[in-house]
């Protein structure tokens, strides 16, 4: 959540949580994790990581809803600053990713994105990420396993082409167009989503043996 600080940069972090599910068959927002649904665990990694380095980057912290949008509503509304809801949500991430950053306050110094199944990131992961933007304010800063991955924060010098984006790629276009004024943070973990019923099968099969825990990186 926002909090008064000193701090002279500003950053809003959007939780993206729109899709449908479709292949999982339920929505994966409210899967179980560790006794809470999905988003809650998810939320509370931004806000741990927020809460880190409220003293050097004020933060709020947004979630972009749109499928199943009245009962995520219910879940979040005292966890974020901004619940934003995409109608166009069928449209993909893209469309979901535009629409937020049109809502974005002035003084907003960058925006960061993170993916609502990405289950295996931590309030780490997080906080390494805000770290390098904090050194590297003109950057884009990314995860980076076998691909490039969110999290990722860009500054607002790319709100206007990010305001534009539509469809299901996400911002991964921009990411490639500019490659050189990109720094990447190592995160293995952000290969990890949840799509299939597999692989909601693996996450719960690694959450009973005790193999996430979301105060450290593996």
């Amino acid at each position: 959540m926002a909090l008064a600080s000193q701090a002279s940069m500003h950053l809003t972090w959007f939780l993206l949580a729109a899709g449908g599910s479709t292949r999982l068959g339920q929505p994966k927002q409210l899967v179980d994790f560790n006794g809470q649904p999905l988003i809650c665990h998810m939320l509370e990694q931004i806000g741990r990581a927020v809460n880190t380095i409220k003293h050097e980057i004020d933060c709020r912290i947004g979630c972009v809803l749109g499928a199943h949008s009245a009962k995520l509503k219910e879940v979040i509304e005292h966890r974020v600053d901004d619940i934003l809801i995409n109608r166009n949500w069928q449209d993909g991430m893209g469309g979901s990713i535009g629409y937020a950053v049109k809502q974005l306050s002035p003084k907003a110094d960058a925006v960061g994105l993170v993916l609502c199944d990405q289950w295996r990131i931590t309030s780490n992961h997080l906080l390494q990420i805000m770290q390098q933007w904090n050194n590297k304010p003109d950057q884009i800063i990314a995860a980076k396993s076998r691909q490039l991955n969110p999290p990722v924060i860009f500054p607002a010098v790319y709100f206007e082409e990010l305001s534009q984006l539509s469809g299901d790629k996400g911002a991964k276009r921009l990411l490639s167009k500019y490659q050189h004024q990109l720094h990447t943070v190592p995160i293995p973990e952000s290969d990890t989503d949840l799509d299939t019923p597999a692989q909601l099968d693996d996450m719960q099969r690694l959450l009973k043996a005790g193999g996430h825990n979301d105060q450290t990186n593996h």
